[in-house]
């Protein structure tokens, strides 16, 4: 199982209307049926000394392996990303990480 975490940045004006289009485009369309992810979790980020006038969210996703996080980029996940240009231009970003659990008896 692997974690697909993505973090968005945007100014503090336009939080009510990420916050929206989140709930309503993007994280319906990576659970939708099952298909790539589970376990949507979106998580305030709480970056301490950051700009003021910006907020962070951070979310989390479940993915069975690399092939759905691929998939669901290709159908879906570029689409959004230019979505979210278009409409906010520089005032929202976003980067994706896909992290894997590291087993905390292994030998590190």
């Amino acid at each position: 199982m692997l974690l697909y975490n993505t973090t968005f940045a945007f100014d503090r004006a336009i939080e009510r209307d990420v916050l929206q289009w989140l709930a309503s485009e993007f994280i319906p369309s990576a659970v939708a049926d099952g298909e790539y992810f589970a376990a949507p979790e979106l998580f305030r980020v709480e970056a301490h000394g950051a700009d003021p006038d910006t907020l962070s969210y951070a979310l989390h996703l479940r993915a069975p392996s690399e092939r759905e996080i691929n998939l669901w980029y290709e159908d879906h996940g570029s689409r959004l990303v230019a979505e979210m240009m278009q409409r906010w231009g520089g005032r929202a970003l976003c980067f994706s990480t896909t992290l894997c659990n590291v087993d905390h008896g292994a030998d590190i």
